[in-house]
């Protein structure tokens, strides 16, 4: 059997994900959360990160910026403005929305790590995935 009856004898899918991230890299949404002074993060031990992830099939990137921080801090939000807009590490697109707790911001759990709330002024000196320009993102704000 030959690598390409193989392939699609297996259906095409041993592949696909790569081939899909190299030719139409995945695009990203996620949502600065910003209440009484603090910036709400995913704590993993070794780094923060912003509630953020890859779209859903037919998801925008509204829908999947309010499921990321939904899904990684319990936290329901509302979306504002976007406050960034480039490139994701993996080269596809990804928007960034300033955002407020929509009720209690209380964050109750994340799979990834531990939700916390980390003060304005202490934003810069803290280590973001990514070695993202969160305090880029929180100027914007001021804008």
């Amino acid at each position: 059997m030959g690598l390409r009856s193989w392939y699609l004898w297996k259906g095409g899918r041993p592949f696909a994900s790569l081939f899909g991230r190299l030719i139409w890299p995945r695009p990203s949404a996620g949502a600065l959360v910003v209440h009484d002074g603090a910036v709400l993060a995913v704590d993993t031990g070794d780094y923060l990160m912003l509630p953020l992830g890859g779209l859903a099939h037919g998801e925008t990137f509204a829908d999947a910026a309010r499921r990321e921080a939904r899904e990684e801090t319990g936290v329901d939000v509302d979306l504002g403005r976007r406050v960034a807009e480039g490139t994701n590490a993996y080269g596809g697109v990804e928007v960034v929305f300033a955002a407020e707790p929509r009720h209690d911001p209380s964050p109750t759990r994340s799979w990834e790590g531990r939700p916390v709330w980390v003060p304005l002024d202490a934003v810069a000196e803290r280590r973001w995935r990514f070695d993202r320009p969160i305090t880029d993102y929180v100027a914007r704000l001021r804008e």
